[in-house]
């Protein structure tokens, strides 16, 4: 029986037919998608769970498709996790690069990431897994620890700079332990990542000026 030239048109996605092309992708395109897929799914299932077929198959690809952008379900956790990381470092960045006060900044700061945070739990679930896996890492994964780790230093150091210029502006107490305040700032950090990865009531906004007033020691001022 010989098929109709609708039905051959529906088949190849030909104007007409009421299909969807198909559209074809470059390979950044591609590497993309498959990096925002990982992401959903190492997030959901964990790192253990998660499988580079069944990656392909939310994607409606084949597997090997996605080893000719990635060696192995190990490198394409590290991209996944470092893409993670690297935003917040990036977006820390620009936000001292606008110049407001240093308590101002700092609060932007946890702001952003709160509301980051809110609206990409994905990202709370990815930075979790990695945190807790303490020096063992994730499946002997030992790369996204070492890499979180120095994202770490780098951030203490930024926070710890805020805090002695707040200090200097008379924004914070002169007591103030800057360094001892910075890691009690990224200690903050992790609260936020397990009140979202658990679904806690308690996450939202008044957080934010709570801790600063905590970590600055500025509990009951104005």
């Amino acid at each position: 029986m010989k098929s109709s030239a609708s039905e051959k048109d529906a088949a190849t996605g030909a104007p007409g037919s009421g299909a969807v092309p198909r559209v074809r992708m470059s390979r950044g395109q591609r590497r993309e998608a498959i990096l925002e897929c990982a992401t959903r799914q190492f997030a959901r299932s964990g790192y253990a769970n998660t499988t580079v077929n069944g990656i392909a198959a939310e994607l409606g690809v084949t597997e090997p498709l996605i080893y000719k952008h990635f060696d192995s379900k190990e490198a394409l956790f590290r991209e996944v996790f470092q893409r993670v990381a690297l935003f917040f470092v990036e977006r820390i960045g620009e936000v001292v690069s606008e110049g407001a006060s240093p308590l101002s900044t700092l609060r932007k700061i946890a702001l952003f990431y709160y509301q980051h945070l809110d609206a990409h739990p994905e990202f709370a679930a990815i930075l979790y897994q990695v945190a807790a896996n303490s020096a063992e890492g994730i499946e002997g994964l030992k790369e996204p620890l070492r890499f979180f780790k120095k994202i770490f230093l780098q951030l203490h150091d930024a926070i710890e700079a805020l805090l002695k210029e707040a200090k200097r502006q008379g924004e914070v107490p002169e007591a103030l332990n800057e360094s001892a305040a910075a890691w009690a700032f990224i200690g903050n950090y992790h609260i936020l990542i397990l009140l979202k990865s658990f679904e806690v009531g308690d996450f939202n906004p008044l957080l934010i000026d709570s801790m600063l007033s905590m970590v600055t020691g500025r509990v009951g001022a104005a």
